[in-house]
């Protein structure tokens, strides 16, 4: 297999903003990825692990790189069964073939993110992405329900099947999903999928205040239960600057219905999107906020999980702490994701950190420059999950040559 040096010069900026990526190994079999990871097991070594390395911001820097490999030309369609309601694709496969090949069957995955479909599967899994669906639907690991997984001394070994049901012990599927490959390399995964539903419509509604939009977003849920519920403010200056996405998916009744009692009472400007406008709206919107970022020349991001119990008083901390002029939300998946300035972020984040001590509040880093991550842990992680963690990489990457450090 002849290597690519360039293929992931562009995004190794996140690991290493001054130097260069090895040369990449793509395999077209698992059989030669194995051959290829058994050289570099031993201490010392270091794997940087990819499907395209749209995912390299996540995690803290890595702590050595020796190797560099691709599973993104074992991109096949292994089975797709309509009838059994699942499918298996090998880790290269982009989403946009899984959509299409999904959609020819009625059906789909609702978790996947609907504004990557260039990443693989076997990335977005590694760092359990979802769109904005999940929250209803199932994420990405509540779909998952078979992997073969790739471990540093070329065995691979297996977890779940292509059979739906409730099984005993633990569902080592789960164990993989936002690993980050640090737990071993996903070369294939089996999902259950859902029929598309008959029609969909999004309401856009737009708000004065983070007090009526949280409001109005529980008075949603609590009604309707919508298959997406999403926030964004991104007008500091205007007179209604927060912005609430609905996402419906049923029958034409029922969103008929559905739309009134959304649209009952409120005042304020309010539009309907369907069909092509609103698949462009969706794959326009991105919860990790890049677009928003790049217009206003912030490249660090900061992801906060809460219960929607809290949601009022974090939003509220993030405009006090973080200094936050914009935030995107998903109300439904319990999360908001905030830019910062890089010249602010050390000492925000940890100050942010240190005022949730002790609440089911928890923060990661979620892109920032590879320098600034030398002094900002990534992961606001519990010690006890952390030591767990380090347990099972003992156990499944003893050398330690999988992503090192980046977990």
């Amino acid at each position: 297999m002849k290597p690519n040096p360039l293929s992931f010069e562009s995004a190794y900026r996140w690991i290493d903003a001054e130097g260069q990526p090895p040369a990449a190994f793509e395999p077209q079999t698992i059989a030669e990825a194995q051959e290829w990871i058994r050289e570099y097991d031993r201490p010392g070594q270091g794997i940087l692990i990819a499907g395209k390395g749209n995912h390299w911001h996540l995690g803290n820097n890595l702590n050595r790189v020796t190797g560099l490999i691709s599973l993104q030309n074992c991109n096949r369609v292994i089975d797709y069964s309509a009838g059994d309601m699942t499918a298996t694709f090998e880790a290269g496969c982009s989403l946009k073939t899984i959509g299409g090949t999904l959609s020819d069957g009625g059906q789909f995955l609702p978790f996947l993110p609907l504004h990557r479909q260039g990443s693989t599967i076997g990335g977005t899994v590694s760092a359990n992405l979802s769109g904005p669906w999940a929250g209803t639907l199932g994420g990405c690991r509540d779909c998952l329900i078979g992997v073969e997984v790739l471990h540093p001394d070329g065995r691979l070994s297996h977890a779940g099947g292509k059979v739906v049901k409730n099984v005993a012990g633990y569902d080592l599927c789960k164990l993989y999903s936002g690993a980050l490959g640090t737990l071993g390399i996903l070369t294939r995964l089996t999902f259950k999928v859902r029929p598309r539903p008959s029609c969909s419509c999004t309401l856009l509604l737009s708000l004065a205040s983070l007090e009526d939009a949280i409001d109005k977003a529980r008075q949603i849920r609590d009604q309707i239960f919508p298959a997406a519920l999403e926030l964004i403010l991104a007008e500091i200056d205007s007179a209604m600057p927060y912005r609430l996405a609905v996402g419906l998916l049923d029958s034409e009744a029922v969103l008929q219905w559905k739309r009134e009692r959304i649209l009952e009472g409120h005042s304020a400007a309010a539009s309907v999107l369907q069909q092509q406008s609103e698949s462009v709206f969706w794959k326009d919107w991105s919860l990790d906020f890049g677009e928003h970022c790049q217009e206003r020349s912030e490249s660090c991001l900061v992801l906060v999980s809460t219960p929607l119990g809290l949601f009022k008083s974090v939003a509220a901390g993030l405009r006090r702490v973080l200094k936050a002029k914009s935030f995107s939300a998903s109300f439904l998946q319990g999360r908001l994701m905030v830019p910062v300035s890089p010249e602010e972020l050390p000492r925000r984040l940890n100050r942010w950190r240190r005022s949730w001590t002790g609440l089911p509040v928890f923060s990661i880093l979620w892109k920032a420059p590879a320098k600034l991550k030398q002094s900002v842990e990534a992961w606001d992680i519990p010690p006890g999950l952390r030591r767990i963690h380090q347990d099972l990489r003992q156990q499944l990457d003893p050398n330690g040559i999988l992503n090192p450090g980046r977990l």
